[in-house]
């Protein structure tokens, strides 16, 4: 544990500051859901410190330069032991005892500035605030007699923001600007042996109704109002009215139209949630890549939140994904063949996890000049195991007739090292096996041979 990781306490007022000392490490655990909750949760033995003193309600817990305030306290007594329970929130949620009394009443244009300007100008627990991105005007009806914490929740509903705290300074992020792509990647088997998946339709708008710039009689400037829609996910999900739309920078309809549709959410989002084993916190933002080959989704996903236990690496995590919007129709294409897979061998009889075919496992192995490739066949499937080191682009090898593809098969993993790369491989009908490109994970092309390449793939014949 370095200097940094130390736990500290600090009365209210911040006058003492003391080492919490007598920690049970393999209860720490840090937990953090977007747009919810952030705190710390642990055990620590009684002992006749200082710093076991001050551990109290309304306290405030300081670990890696952020803050928490202790709110729940509860001493436990068992097995000869005295110990106690604390949980602590962020003190950034402390936003929700400062109170904007006044109301601007009625249907306002408010820009996100003035909306974070009403909340919080004047407030008495020293919370700043800034915004990064570009946003447009919205209407607000009825904004305030509300606490801080009710009015942030109000603005990201209205401008579809992300929110983050660093202490008491709140951070209002536009979503592009918020979320960045990591070197990190979850590869079911490998970094996780449990996968949970959730479909939720609660936040689907594909209808809104648009209103531009008014001039001082409250005329529209440009032209009238009007409703903007996407008619394929009114098909799919029926139809999903959201708040009104308005912006005062754009002239033209076309334009709006555009601007509108650009907020819309159409299908539902995707939740994923994965057992972890690591030990550090992901940032804000993060997006990481998640393989799960059995369910053929491979794809970039938001880190949502996290339950990480930093000082236990053999105890168990949780970090929740979400699928981006691109990405969320085609992981539930692969979740639907599946389904559909199951069904039909439901239908005829077939257990779960068989082919339908007689069981009969052949095996191969081939031997490169930069590694080996394990084949095994069973039934009509095929598992192709690859180590291969100084990769670069081109055919490997050609396999025997037995065991090609039905159908042309292509993917890409990204191998981890110093620089992340993803490797896109294809197993042709022929059973030509090539590496066919090989980038960064900004998609730019990488020339020079990569040390070591781990490959599992799996397809029917």
């Amino acid at each position: 544990m370095t200097l940094a990781d130390r736990v500290y306490v600090m009365d209210r007022q911040k006058h003492y500051k003391a080492i919490v000392q007598g920690i049970d490490w393999e209860t720490f655990c840090v937990t953090w859901e977007k747009g919810n909750s952030y705190q710390l949760d642990f055990t620590v033995y009684v002992t006749n410190s200082y710093g076991y003193s001050l551990l109290t309600n309304e306290n405030i817990l300081e670990f890696q330069g952020q803050q928490y305030v202790i709110k729940t306290y509860n001493p436990q007594y068992a097995d000869g032991y005295n110990t106690l329970i604390i949980s602590a929130t962020h003190i950034g949620y402390e936003c929700q005892y400062c109170f904007q009394t006044a109301t601007k009443a009625g249907d306002v244009s408010m820009s996100i500035t003035d909306a974070m300007h009403w909340l919080f100008d004047g407030n008495v627990k020293g919370f700043s605030w800034e915004v990064k991105g570009n946003f447009s005007n919205r209407t607000l009806t009825d904004f305030g007699n509300c606490d801080a914490k009710t009015g942030l929740s109000t603005i990201q509903q209205a401008w579809g923001c992300d929110v983050t705290f660093d202490n008491t300074h709140v951070i209002v992020w536009e979503h592009g600007q918020y979320l960045h792509k990591t070197n990190q990647t979850i590869r079911y088997k490998h970094d996780t042996d449990q996968i949970a998946l959730t479909s939720d339709s609660t936040g689907i708008v594909n209808k809104v109704y648009c209103v531009g710039a008014q001039d001082d009689n409250n005329k529209p400037k440009f032209f009238q109002p009007f409703w903007s829609w996407d008619q394929d996910s009114i098909n799919r999900w029926g139809e999903k009215v959201g708040a009104v739309y308005s912006n005062d920078k754009v002239n033209n309809r076309g334009a709006m139209d555009a601007a509108a549709k650009a907020t819309m959410q159409l299908n539902p989002s995707f939740s994923i949630q994965v057992t972890y084993y690591g030990t550090d916190c992901p940032a804000f933002g993060s997006q990481v890549y998640l393989e799960v080959l059995p369910m053929d989704v491979k794809e970039w996903v938001e880190v949502t939140g996290y339950k990480i236990y930093p000082f236990a690496p053999e105890q168990a995590g949780e970090i929740d994904l979400n699928s981006l919007k691109p990405n969320i129709l085609s992981i539930n294409r692969s979740l639907q063949n599946i389904v559909g897979e199951a069904v039909a061998r439901a239908a005829a009889g077939t257990p779960a996890g068989s082919t339908g075919a007689t069981n009969n496992t052949q095996s191969n192995q081939y031997t490169l000049v930069n590694g080996t490739v394990n084949v095994e066949k069973n039934s009509n499937a095929v598992t192709i195991d690859c180590r291969l080191t100084d990769v670069g682009v081109g055919k490997l090898m050609t396999f025997d007739q037995s065991y090609r593809p039905s159908t042309d098969k292509t993917g890409s993993v990204i191998v981890s090292g110093t620089v992340n790369n993803i490797v896109s491989w294809r197993v042709a009908k022929d059973g030509t096996f090539e590496i066919t490109s090989i980038t960064d994970i900004e998609g730019k092309a990488v020339t020079t041979a990569i040390p070591l390449v781990l490959l599992n793939i799996s397809y029917l014949i």
